[in-house]
């Protein structure tokens, strides 16, 4: 997501907002799932958009509680595309110069989906750097635990750091 769609709360509560998440990582499970033959894993990639929308779904107008964004977006390493993925945020709560936002962001790779979830407290500055924690995910991804951390930007750089 780029720094204008990154604005999203902190821009309505002052000129530029964002979007953000707050951390949570967790430890995997031993198993003897095929997942969990793999090793720990860091994939870093620069997300490029594909479409950003932002719906009112609080019942007044403006920036409010439930302001949503929906955003899809593709995955590249230098000049090869390695996935998609898609994020929705919804704005839970409004204060004096911040706002947080709960989100969902769902990543699709070669080996599998990657679900991570989170809250964040944006400012008028932004959310900085913030980590999302892997909720889940899907193939060799199935006991996947661990975090993502996003370096906003107008083309965000993302570590996903997968720990089995």
């Amino acid at each position: 997501m780029n720094t204008r769609r990154i604005g999203l709360a902190a821009g309505t509560l002052l000129t530029v907002g964002a979007l953000g998440i707050a951390t949570a990582a967790a430890a995997a499970a031993a198993g003897t799932h095929p997942a969990s033959a793999l090793p720990e894993q860091t994939v870093t990639f620069t997300e490029h958009p594909v479409s950003d929308r932002t719906f009112n779904l609080g019942g007044t107008t403006g920036f409010t509680i439930g302001t949503t964004e929906l955003v899809a977006n593709t995955l590249e390493q230098g000049a090869v595309t390695i996935g998609h993925d898609s994020a929705s945020c919804v704005v839970t709560r409004l204060g004096n110069r911040t706002a947080d936002e709960i989100c969902t962001w769902d990543f699709v790779l070669s080996k599998g989906q990657l679900s991570t979830q989170g809250l964040v407290r944006s400012t008028p500055n932004g959310p900085g750097i913030f980590e999302l924690g892997i909720a889940g995910g899907t193939g060799a991804y199935q006991e996947a635990r661990g975090y993502a951390t996003i370096v906003p930007a107008n083309d965000p750089q993302i570590t996903l750091h997968i720990v089995r």
